[in-house]
């Protein structure tokens, strides 16, 4: 790291939890599903999560203050104690909410903790009627308006073909809407079924669902609207700040490609694209909405801030300074005016919090 950069990793492992006592560390043990997907308020809870893959911890303090040349230090501030194999990480309500995959039990959990650092890591839906089938068929997640929460399921038949859904669940885990979507992921030639990749709502409420070959568009009744049609592949899909949807777009025969952010026209069925102006190389699937910039990008080199006025992406962030790879960033999101990156530790086989001090980030624009 350079200047007066200053970072603060937030590290929860089980044997750091000694290190942490003085400020209390549950325990927990990881597994994970084979199939999964990318891409999430309150929610009523029956407990707070201590399956596979969790682990709760207090909310007390402890920092080891850095010693001459050293530049971050560790604290249990965030009390991020997500497993490697989560994914499919959002941010909404102050909350990050996340999956992890039981490899093990075949299952996928979900999980939400708060970004103040006040309460503990919690699994959703805990002893409520659609606990089995959210954790055994769902493949994708994403948050909905009134604290809902909108699962993509893969229901395995006996004759060994698959029947999907879109399934709402409301805060205490009951069922608000069930829409069957088989047939609408028929390859217009082949007629087999394509695999969904990725799934978020728009700010009115529609959905869109990635898929090989496009975007399928769905209203706020999750009624099949149409397809957006894509050469390229389609990567990543969020929500940008004015409530329409965005996604990145690569050529899969060439991996270190142009990355493009492109804008999902609802009324034209079709893309517009907003912002190619990346560098070639490698994309960690990781793009959030920001606050300083329209949207955050985090490539091979470090992570990017992209403005849709003037349709520019400016570095924000090198990875080698801060002392990390791009292959080790999960996702990356800001909150509070503090950019942060869910991390993944080789050597530790943990993952972690990074927030950059307020006063290091970029100058209002």
């Amino acid at each position: 790291m350079k200047g007066k950069t200053r970072v603060y990793v937030v590290i929860v492992a089980l044997f750091l939890c000694p290190l942490l006592c003085l400020c209390g560390c549950g325990r927990g043990a990881s597994g994970g599903k084979q199939e999964q997907g990318a891409g999430q308020g309150s929610f009523e809870q029956g407990s707070s999560g201590q399956g596979a893959g969790s682990s709760a911890q207090g909310t007390g303090a402890m920092q080891l203050v850095p010693q001459e040349g050293e530049h971050y230090y560790i604290t249990t501030y965030g009390i991020l104690t997500t497993p490697v194999n989560a994914w499919g990480f959002r941010v909404s309500g102050g909350n990050l909410y996340s999956a992890v995959t039981d490899f093990e039990k075949g299952i996928n959990r979900y999980y939400r903790e708060s970004l103040s650092g006040n309460a503990a890591r919690e699994e959703l839906f805990i002893g409520r009627d659609v606990y089995q089938e959210v954790t055994e068929d769902s493949i994708l997640f994403c948050p909905g308006e009134e604290d809902s929460l909108y699962f993509i399921l893969a229901k395995e038949e006996d004759n060994g073909n698959r029947r999907y859904f879109i399934l709402q669940c409301g805060p205490k885990g009951e069922e608000l809407l069930r829409r069957e979507i088989t047939g609408d992921l028929a390859d217009d030639v082949s007629k087999e079924l394509l695999q969904p990749q990725g799934f978020v709502l728009d700010g009115e409420g529609r959905a869109c669902l990635a898929v090989e070959g496009g975007v399928l568009l769905y209203d706020k009744d999750m009624e099949y609207q149409g397809k957006v049609s894509e050469r390229k592949a389609v990567l990543s899909l969020v929500e940008g700040r004015d409530g329409k949807v965005y996604y990145t777009r690569k050529d899969p025969a060439v991996p270190d490609g142009e990355l493009e952010l492109a804008e999902v026209d609802f009324a034209g069925k079709k893309s517009v694209e907003v912002c190619s102006d990346f560098p070639r190389g490698y994309y960690t699937d990781s793009l959030s909405a920001g606050e300083r910039y329209d949207f955050l990008v985090s490539m091979g080199d470090g992570l990017y801030g992209c403005s849709l006025e003037g349709q520019k992406a400016e570095k924000i962030l090198d990875w080698l300074e801060e002392g990390t790879t791009a292959s080790q960033v999960m996702y990356v999101f800001e909150e509070g005016g503090e950019y942060r990156a869910v991390e993944r530790s080789d050597s530790l086989q943990l993952a972690r919090v990074r927030e950059v001090a307020k006063e290091d980030m970029p100058p209002e624009k």
